[in-house]
């Protein structure tokens, strides 16, 4: 009976050691499960990231802390830089900064050394392509304890060179804004002045930008239907050109002249206006001073009894008066137009001479028609001989051209007397045709002065 015991007991703690040990290769195999499925998962997280990683827009690069060296690149980054897979590996960090006015490893350097002492760096900087390239980007760097490399810094780069490049035409165009000669605004949808260069402040005599902007851009006109009519027309037909009466701060007003244009976006929405302004007050002056004082020396030109000849620069005949075609026999001005003073066989050559050096003659000779017909310079009906009396100005020293004033004295010839009285005469007249001509002259180019500004 005891024996029979004895082996349940032992076929009993049997069965529970080897039930203790099927528990124990159990549960060792449940943590070889866990312990595969976290190493699957870790697996998948580590390919995860690294697909993200590999993916992102941003150029990346892993580079080891304590000796600069580039230990990763994802595609992008190799694309940005030109390089091929897996080929900036190895190479020290400092390749893809561009030398400016330090050198590359000098600059990774103190980029690393900054990151040493606060974990992070960020900004702009001017890297440098494998081919030479010089281009900006926007750098983002901190620290990543790697379980491979130790300490790295992980940089993110974005390249920002349109940006940049936008920003220095930014910069050029607003210099060019505020130091131009004409009178720059910028408004917004609703005509409200936005912005305005010093010159805009000087012709409407605003001392600081907070005394228009702000307001209406039709406060600037001297006529609110005026500024109405300029406005309608801007909005119909995109742009704007002509001249109003514009009003100062003080109340004065003055002529301005110009072109506006509506600012369209991308989108194609109004998004403001921009004009650029010239005061043109004394141009209009001077022009208005210019077309009375050609009326005057018109009204003397057609009128005196005298024959008067104006040639350009070369010498070139470009208009005569009444007078001038009946002492010289010729029907229509245009038979002679274009006709050469310093080709003229009847004009003596020690005049000719005289002339060329910009200085005045005065001379008296016999004209005779047969030179005419004989070296075919013009037609003519008359024929004969006369005696004639003639000055001859330089316009600005001939630069302008020459002023002919020409008496036939042939009834005159035997009174030394009357002639001289008749030079004198004609000799004022020259000074005061002369001194037309050249204020006129003078006017012209103030006009052309005041144009190019």
């Amino acid at each position: 009976m005891k024996n029979k015991k004895q082996k349940i007991n032992k076929e009993e703690s049997k069965k529970a050691d080897d039930s203790s040990a099927s528990f124990g290769f159990n549960d060792s195999i449940k943590k070889i499960k866990r312990s595969h499925a976290k190493t699957i998962k870790t697996e998948k997280e580590f390919f995860l990231q690294n697909e993200i990683i590999e993916n992102m827009p941003e150029g990346i690069y892993f580079v080891r802390l304590k000796d600069g060296i580039i230990v990763y690149a994802n595609a992008k980054f190799e694309k940005i830089f030109g390089y091929n897979a897996g080929e900036m590996i190895g190479k020290h960090a400092s390749i893809v900064n561009a030398p400016t006015t330090k050198k590359p490893k000098e600059t990774a350097r103190e980029i690393m050394n900054i990151m040493k002492k606060t974990g992070e760096w960020l900004g702009e900087i001017n890297n440098i392509k494998k081919d030479g390239t010089s281009f900006w980007c926007y750098a983002s760097c901190f620290l990543f304890d790697h379980p491979e490399h130790g300490k790295i810094i992980v940089a993110m780069h974005t390249d920002i060179t349109k940006r940049k490049q936008a920003e220095e035409s930014l910069k050029i165009k607003n210099f060019i804004f505020d130091h131009s000669f004409s009178a720059n605004s910028i408004s917004n949808a609703n005509a409200i002045v936005t912005e305005v260069n010093q010159s805009f402040l000087d012709n409407w005599g605003f001392l600081d930008k907070k005394e228009i902007v702000g307001k209406s851009f039709s406060v600037c006109f001297n006529d609110p239907k005026e500024a109405m009519i300029a406005h309608n027309a801007l909005d119909k037909n995109g742009k704007w050109s002509g001249e109003f009466v514009a009003k100062r701060k003080d109340g004065s007003t003055f002529i301005a002249y110009g072109p506006a244009t509506k600012l369209i976006d991308e989108k194609g929405k109004l998004i403001g206006y921009q004009s650029t302004l010239f005061d043109i007050t004394e141009r209009k002056k001077a022009k208005e001073t210019i077309i009375l004082d050609e009326e005057k020396f018109e009204e003397i030109f057609n009128y005196s009894p005298i024959a008067i000849e104006l040639y350009n620069a070369k010498g070139e005949l470009e208009k005569v008066n009444k007078a001038t075609l009946q002492m010289f026999g010729v029907k229509n001005e245009k038979e002679i137009v274009d006709f050469k003073l310093f080709d003229d066989p009847n004009v003596p050559d020690s005049a000719k001479k005289v002339l060329k050096n910009g200085n005045l003659v005065e001379y008296e000779n016999v004209f005779d028609f047969e030179k005419v017909q004989k070296f075919n310079l013009y037609n003519t009906i008359k024929s004969g001989i006369i005696h004639l009396s003639t000055v001859i100005t330089p316009l600005k020293k001939g630069s302008s051209g020459y002023l002919a004033m020409i008496e036939d004295a042939t009834d005159s010839k035997n009174s030394q007397i009357k002639l001289r009285e008749k030079l004198d005469e004609m000799e004022k007249m020259n000074k005061l045709m002369v001194g037309r001509e050249l204020k006129m002259i003078e006017l012209k180019d103030k006009i052309d002065k005041l144009t190019k500004k």
